[in-house]
């Protein structure tokens, strides 16, 4: 496997592309960036191959998952809520169920009754770095006395 860059490295890159114009990101420089800086052996259209199967995949796993799982609430009516996850490659998927409590559920609520996740592993430092740096620089003034 080839060196994936750190975030403090992507960080210096990413930062001084960022701009917004008309309330909306200026995207291309990002992607420049997001680009030009894969690991060595990984293209663009690589990228976009296993995002494709990705959506791919997780729509067929989201699909058996809840026939399995409208097989298995059929069958025992007692089964108020079930989750079927598998973690590929640090990518989570779900299917998630919760009975309606409604004694006849509608088509609607049986629908709603079913979710779907997917996930990416959250780096550690987003929530507890960004949020803190965040806060800081939306309680500082601007004033240095």
């Amino acid at each position: 496997m080839s060196k994936v860059m750190s975030v403090t490295d992507l960080l210096a890159l990413v930062k001084p592309v960022l701009a917004v114009e008309e309330g909306k990101l200026v995207q291309a420089p990002v992607v420049q960036v997001y680009e030009d800086n894969l690991p060595e052996g990984i293209t663009m259209d690589i990228v976009g191959t296993v995002h494709k199967y990705d959506s791919r995949f997780f729509e067929a796993f989201g699909t058996a998952g809840s026939q399995l799982i409208a097989q298995r609430a059929k069958a025992d009516a007692d089964l108020a809520a079930e989750e079927l996850k598998v973690d590929i490659a640090g990518h989570s998927l779900s299917v998630a169920f919760s009975r309606p409590v409604n004694a006849e559920p509608t088509a609607k609520e049986w629908g709603a009754s079913i979710g779907f996740g997917y996930g990416v592993t959250k780096p550690t430092g987003l929530d507890k770095n960004a949020r803190k740096a965040f806060a800081a620089e939306m309680m500082d003034d601007g004033d240095d006395e």
